[in-house]
C-alpha cells in the first residue's frame, strides 16, 4: 500500500516531536521512555507501538529488544517462542530500509503471526526500519485493529512526524540490564578479537597485548558466549555481521 504522505508541515506536530526529543535526552528509563513516546503518539491519533531492536540478523539473534505499550503477554509469548525469527514483519524490516504497511504481508505470511496476534488487537500496521553498521537493526511497529479506518489516514497526515519520533526513539532507546548492556564488548575483548580477525594466535595476542595466554583464553571465551558462539571463528564472522569490529 502506497503511504498516503502529507502536503505540508504541521506545526503542531514539530512542537511535540521538540517536546519529545527534550524528554529523550534525559537518560529515561524503559517506563518513562514509553510514557513519551505513547503521549507523543496519542496526540496525533496512535496509540498503539513497539520499538524492537536485534544486534543481527533475525534467525541468528538469540534474543530481541523490545519495548512498547502492546499487551505484555502478547509480547512474553512472542519472546517465549523467539518469533522474531520468523516474523515477517521484523524479516522486512532486516532486509529494507523502506517503512511499510502490514498489508504487504499478509500474502508472505506463513508463519501464523498475524492470527495469533490478531486475539491481542494487533492486526494492521505500518513499520519504520532504522539500520545501523553491520547488520544490526531497530524497527519502529505501529499498529490497530482490523477495523480502524482512522490509522492510514492518520499516518498519511503525520508521516513526518512519525518518522522523526521512530529515529529519535532509536537514538535514544534505553539499553535493558542483562541484554543490549551485557552484549557489548569491553576493550581488550575488542583488542583480542581484532587480533583474531588478524590471524594472531592466542600466543601471539598475548605477546602484543603483553597479557598472559590464559587472559587472551578467558576473554576467547567471553566472547563466544556474548556471541552464542561455538568457537572464535564463529564469534568473529558474528561481529563483523553486527559491525562490532
Amino acid at each position: 500500500m502506497p503511504i498516503p504522505y502529507e502536503t505540508s508541515g504541521n506545526s503542531c506536530n514539530k512542537e511535540v516531536l521538540s517536546e519529545l526529543v527534550h524528554g529523550m535526552q534525559n537518560n529515561l528509563s524503559e517506563n518513562d521512555y514509553v510514557s513519551v513516546i505513547r503521549s507523543g503518539l496519542e496526540r496525533v491519533g496512535i496509540s498503539s507501538f513497539s520499538y524492537v531492536h536485534l544486534g543481527c540478523s533475525p534467525r541468528e539473534a538469540k534474543e530481541a529488544t523490545i519495548i512498547g505499550n502492546y499487551p505484555s503477554e502478547w509480547v512474553h509469548n512472542y519472546k517465549e517462542i523467539s518469533l522474531h525469527k520468523i516474523d515477517p514483519v521484523i524479516a522486512m524490516s532486516a532486509c529494507s530500509p523502506k517503512p511499510f504497511f502490514w498489508d504487504e504481508m499478509f500474502s508472505v505470511d506463513d508463519s501464523g503471526i498475524f492470527n495469533m496476534s490478531s486475539s491481542y488487537g494487533i492486526e494492521r500496521g505500518f513499520s519504520i526500519p532504522m539500520h545501523e553498521p553491520g547488520y544490526a537493526f531497530g524497527s519502529m511497529h505501529f499498529s490497530t485493529k482490523k477495523e480502524d479506518q482512522e490509522f492510514v489516514g492518520a499516518i498519511g497526515r503525520n508521516y513526518s512526524f512519525i518518522l522523526s519520533l521512530s529515529f529519535v526513539a532509536h537514538h535514544y532507546r534505553p539499553i535493558l540490564e542483562g541484554f543490549e548492556s551485557n552484549n557489548s564488548l569491553t576493550k581488550r575483548e575488542a583488542e583480542c578479537l581484532q587480533w583474531v580477525a588478524a590471524g594472531k594466535t592466542y600466543s601471539e595476542i598475548a605477546m602484543i597485548l603483553g597479557i598472559s595466554e590464559r587472559t587472551v583464553k578467558f576473554h576467547a571465551k567471553s566472547l563466544m558466549v556474548k556471541l552464542d558462539s561455538v568457537n572464535i571463528k564463529q564469534a568473529m564472522s558474528q561481529a563483523i555481521r553486527m559491525g562490532w569490529i
